[in-house]
């Protein structure tokens, strides 16, 4: 799981995202996942953070079949995945999202 945008003001426009999911596509098996995970910005707030780009690319162009959770489906994730559920119900963030990419057979 990536924390890769948050507290260090980085946004999906400061990475070159084609060379970044060129190389996730290289290394991750089939059947594999790949989670960026981002819990103190809001999905889809592209006026502030630029998310909207990283939120709705396709990403079947290296293999990858995106998932993006929110809301509900964010909690269950945590909870099912154990994942620092004290945490982040503790921090209270306003809209955190979890891209979930897993890699398919060509």
């Amino acid at each position: 799981m990536l924390n890769v945008f948050g507290q260090l003001k980085i946004t999906p426009k400061d990475v070159d995202l084609s060379r970044y999911f060129k190389e996730l596509a290289r290394v991750v098996k089939i059947g594999g996942r790949v989670v960026i995970g981002e819990y103190y910005s809001r999905a889809g707030d592209f006026d502030e953070y630029e998310y909207q780009e990283l939120t709705t690319s396709d990403y079947q162009q290296f293999g990858f079949k995106k998932t993006v959770l929110q809301g509900k489906s964010f909690k269950d994730f945590l909870r099912q995945n154990t994942i620092l559920t004290d945490l982040i119900e503790k921090l209270k963030p306003e809209n955190p999202f979890f891209l979930v990419l897993t890699k398919e057979d060509s």
